[in-house]
């Protein structure tokens, strides 16, 4: 590794820990608040579900080096990437997978529970 240069293998953990993130957005975590109080319904991670280690499918990471030619040293920022793309792909995918409920995908997560609502409405229910 050159002197001035980024440890690719810090910005591969912050690409997968942003796309683990970005998996959570899509699929466990919500923010829920009592709709008179206005309070979080959320006290503990038992009731705010974020995605593990095990939750997180294996990642290939590949990197193509362009330098910024405006920051000195060239550098860019990399963690942020990793978060956008899975809840677009996740909903994408369930959308794809089942057509009648693809309007009704307006929110995340994409929980068992607001698909399992989905396919109920769409008379698709098991």
């Amino acid at each position: 590794m050159r002197s001035g240069s980024i440890n690719p293998l810090i910005a591969d953990g912050q690409i997968i820990g942003a796309i683990a993130q970005g998996l959570g957005i899509a699929l466990l975590e919500e923010a829920a608040f009592d709709p008179e109080t206005g309070q979080p319904m959320a006290t503990s991670y038992l009731d705010y579900v974020i995605p593990l280690s095990e939750d997180v499918p294996d990642i290939t990471i590949e990197h193509h080096v362009t330098p910024s030619p405006i920051i000195t040293g060239g550098f860019k920022g990399v963690g942020e990437s990793g978060i956008q793309p899975p809840p677009a792909t996740v909903g994408n995918a369930v959308a794809n997978a089942v057509p009648e409920i693809a309007a009704g995908l307006t929110a995340t997560p994409l929980s068992p529970s607001r698909i399992w609502t989905l396919l109920e409405d769409a008379g698709l229910e098991g």
